[in-house]
């Protein structure tokens, strides 16, 4: 079943380990973060109200 392999990778949780002591993915969440901080950045910059000649 790998679409519900790759849907799970996109949840924060399967990234940062379990507790206790569980291994964190710290290259999964570096790149999960990026892609959320980036489509955030995008959608701001298209709401900018400027003005134009």
């Amino acid at each position: 079943m790998r679409l519900g392999d790759d849907v799970l990778q996109l949840s924060p949780y399967e990234h940062v380990g379990r507790v206790p002591g569980g291994e964190a993915d710290v290259v999964g969440l570096v790149v999960l973060m990026a892609v959320v901080f980036t489509g955030v950045g995008v959608l701001g910059f298209s709401r900018r109200d400027l003005q134009t000649p």
